[in-house]
């Protein structure tokens, strides 16, 4: 189970971290086509469409 390898009691917990940290479900994370020059970091795979993530 990844989420125990990386310090998590469950799966569950794993998930709502992630979806803390990138404000969506990790399965829709999966299921979300990605654009070219994605940056896997990033929900919509694309580090240029956010401001923010551009200025860190």
């Amino acid at each position: 189970m990844i989420a125990r390898q990386v310090g998590y009691v469950s799966d569950y917990a794993l998930a709502n971290a992630f979806k803390r940290e990138y404000g969506i479900a990790p399965g829709r994370h999966r299921a979300a086509p990605m654009s070219s020059g994605a940056d896997p970091g990033l929900p919509g795979g694309d580090a240029g469409s956010d401001p923010e993530r551009k200025a860190q």
